[in-house]
């Protein structure tokens, strides 16, 4: 008797019975008589994804399976990023992705979901700054999923999941101290004009990507109330913009304050300023 297809209404419906029946271990054991069938040196697993509304501050979730590569492509300072697929609920027909985990320790929710909220925060800033006729290029952020794992080797774990993007992948500018790696004006304008949009609360850097499609930001927030992640320096992370960046012609086509003007301006706002500790190096 050969394998059942993934594609077949039986295979698909058997799946569906296990998870509407609320049996992970069933789906789970399911899945692996079925996983062969597709080319990942990793397992395929059922996970849960939440997703992050700014404007409306709710999360939405749906289950699906992800087949994923058991070795990462690429580590930063924090996180490792491993390929994998998004196969929906059995779908013939998948989307590339990138889930990403942390290297030290495991992700808490809370850890993950303030992740997903700050590169989702990115995402609102980078459609107010493509609002303006005046740039010569456009710019966007990945949108970041939560991922919960329910079965294989990451089972009870939390991760970040999004697109992937083809291409040669660069990085523009620095988390702390907060400088400058590439020559080109768009990214560093960003992150000049996330400072300007904010009222000098947060500063978006970290900036990298594939051309200006960006992923794996990081927001450094004066308020004391919020908390983007490990990479949030605060007080010292936006000092170091300030301290490092040099306006272009996209900041002035913006009319952005020129930021020789912004430490006489901006002042020593309250918040984490006082409180927040020297950050380590990234």
């Amino acid at each position: 008797m050969g394998r059942p297809q993934l594609t077949s209404d039986s295979s698909i419906e058997t799946f569906k019975r296990f998870i509407r029946g609320g049996s992970v271990l069933l789906a789970s054991c399911f899945l692996k008589v079925v996983s062969k069938s597709f080319a990942m040196s990793g397992p395929m697993v059922y996970v849960t994804t939440k997703t992050y509304d700014v404007a409306t501050n709710r999360w939405g979730e749906r289950p699906t399976i992800l087949s994923m590569d058991a070795r990462p492509f690429g580590e930063g300072s924090m996180r490792r990023a491993y390929s994998a697929k998004d196969w929906g609920i059995l779908k013939s027909s998948c989307q590339p992705k990138v889930v990403k985990l942390q290297i030290h320790r495991r992700y808490t929710k809370a850890e993950a979901e303030a992740d997903v909220k700050m590169q989702m925060k990115c995402v609102a800033l980078a459609e107010e700054y493509n609002s303006h006729s005046c740039i010569p290029k456009k710019v966007s952020f990945c949108s970041a999923q939560l991922v919960q794992f329910h079965a294989g080797p990451y089972k009870g774990q939390y991760g970040l999941m999004e697109d992937y993007i083809p291409g040669t992948f660069e990085k523009h500018n620095l988390n702390f101290p907060m400088r400058p790696l590439s020559t080109r004006n768009t990214p560093q304008a960003f992150s000049h004009f996330t400072f300007e949009r904010t009222d000098g609360r947060v500063v978006v850097c970290d900036v990298q990507g594939v051309g200006d499609q960006y992923t794996d930001p990081q927001i450094h927030c004066m308020d004391a109330g919020l908390q983007y992640g490990q990479g949030d320096f605060g007080a010292h992370g936006i000092i170091s913009f300030v301290s490092n960046h040099r306006c272009n012609s996209i900041c002035r086509a913006l009319k952005l304050t020129p930021i020789q003007e912004l430490p006489h301006r901006w002042g020593s706002p309250p918040g984490k300023a006082a409180t927040a500790p020297v950050p380590r190096y990234y």
